[in-house]
């Protein structure tokens, strides 16, 4: 779990930290996290996706999509991994307003529902009215 390489972007976002574990750096974690995509490539064999809190260099909290994979020798025995990172920070935020803008709507339809059988009672309690008194 030691960062043996970083790209441009993940440093400008989380700093360089080569040779620092990547659970101590990414989630300020003291061991490996539960869930680990790259744990579940380490013992599957394959690629594996996951979503992942992320603490960057500057203490910001953000929701980040990761797709782990073994780097395997000629012999196929696993001897790295690779992880890419994308951050869906902005996306999961907009998921969750959606999500509760869909129960205020389903909240504002039970009641509009409501209403409307209520009236259509009562309609037909003022007909029966009507007819007992005719």
């Amino acid at each position: 779990m030691r960062i043996v390489y970083q790209n441009r972007a993940i440093k400008e976002v989380m700093g360089e930290h080569y040779g620092m574990n990547c659970y101590r750096v990414y989630e300020r974690r003291e061991r490996v996290c539960e869930g680990c995509p790259m744990r579940k490539s380490f013992k599957t064999g394959e690629a594996v996706r996951g979503l992942r809190i992320g603490i960057s260099k500057e203490g910001v909290v953000g929701k980040y999509e990761l797709i782990t994979a073994p780097i395997k020798d000629g012999r196929g025995k696993i001897v790295a991994g690779i992880e890419m990172v994308r951050d869906v920070t902005e996306r999961e935020k907009n998921i969750g307003e959606l999500k509760k803008k869909t129960e205020e709507l389903e909240k504002f339809q039970k009641i509009a529902i409501g209403r409307e059988l209520t009236m259509i009672e009562l309609k037909k309690e003022i007909e029966a009215i009507k007819k007992s008194k005719a």
